[in-house]
């Protein structure tokens, strides 16, 4: 037996994987990499205990298909929540479902997990072996707004998310965009999705998709030139080339989440700055204005140039007349 709580037991409990295992270890895999209990509460054992789940979870845990924190890096590292992220099996039992097969570990040492995540990388298969502290904060804010997209699109009819692409994917293969000067700049937002609106596919309209790339800002100080260099990169990624084939489309948006109004506001007014049509592509809100609203159909995201606020997917037939629409997002 180990020698803490947090350890694993040497004879782990018998387990058979179930399918909410494997749909709960494939969650982990395209949220980035780790969820929080809080997360996997909500998706995978809503009307259930907290102790019924935390019993399974300590099962897939000693069974090396979950990770969980250690008693030292709960002592030395900043987590905000309770986390898990994918065991070597975990990976390998969500790899399998892809039909990539890697071999096993001869053992659980350091060199033969290395080994593993190597022959994973080399397959395409990202594996967070130990998510990155320093931005976990920021990580788990980006799989809240994400879960929130989610569930407002589940209620709305006739819209449904096509792709869905976190950092990570980016991050393997990123796009990078020449600044004034000559300067390159990476493109990595922390997630994208593309909205499609089966109605106006259905009707014949051509703009029935939204390429939408989502920014979650949590600085709590401002960075103008930091800021006003990301914002040109942001606009001249929007349908230059690598944009093109990476999309296949001239049109996206993006959509900026940060922490209160007064930065939002000084956020918009760099954006400003942008020239041409390009800043009609940015959309700004607040963390606080995101979680009391619905993200997609509720006034709750501002433009640069425009003080009122607007939703991105107008009810009204006025609004939908009007060019601001994501679908019609200047190109």
């Amino acid at each position: 037996m180990g020698t803490s709580k947090f350890d694993r037991l040497e004879n782990p409990p018998p387990i058979r994987v179930t399918d909410r295992d494997m749909e709960l270890m494939q969650a982990i895999n395209d949220y980035g990499g780790f969820l929080t209990i809080r997360h996997i509460k909500r998706r995978f054992f809503a009307g259930l205990s907290k102790r019924t789940m935390e019993r399974r979870l300590s099962v897939l845990f000693h069974n090396h298909f979950l990770e969980r924190p250690s008693l030292i890096q709960r002592r030395h590292q900043p987590i905000p929540e309770a986390i898990y992220w994918l065991g070597w099996r975990g990976i390998m039992a969500v790899t399998a479902l892809q039909g990539i097969d890697v071999p096993e570990p001869k053992s659980e040492n350091n060199h033969q997990l290395k080994q593993l995540e190597t022959e994973l990388k080399r397959n395409g298969v990202y594996w967070l072996r130990e998510p990155h502290w320093v931005q976990l904060r920021h990580d788990i804010q980006v799989t809240d707004v994400r879960l929130n997209i989610e569930e407002v699109i589940k209620i709305l009819p006739n819209l449904s998310i096509a792709k869905w692409a976190n950092e990570h994917h980016f991050r393997a293969d990123y796009d990078s965009v020449t600044m004034n000067g000559g300067k390159k700049r990476g493109v990595i937002p922390d997630f994208y999705f593309m909205l499609v609106d089966e109605g106006r596919k259905q009707s014949g309209d051509p703009e029935y998709k939204a390429h939408l790339l989502v920014e979650v800002d949590l600085a709590s100080r401002d960075n103008p030139r930091f800021e006003r260099e990301k914002l040109q990169a942001y606009a001249s990624y929007i349908g230059n080339q690598a944009f093109i084939e990476r999309f296949d489309s001239k049109v996206g948006s993006w959509l900026i989440i940060t922490t209160g109004k007064r930065r939002m506001k000084n956020m918009i007014r760099q954006a400003e700055n942008i020239e041409g049509e390009k800043k009609k592509h940015f959309f700004y809100t607040t963390f606080p204005m995101l979680d009391a609203a619905n993200p997609l159909t509720d006034p709750i995201w501002t433009r640069p140039g425009s003080l009122e606020p607007i939703a991105l997917i107008p009810s009204n037939t006025r609004d939908a007349d009007e060019k601001h629409l994501v679908y019609r997002a200047t190109s």
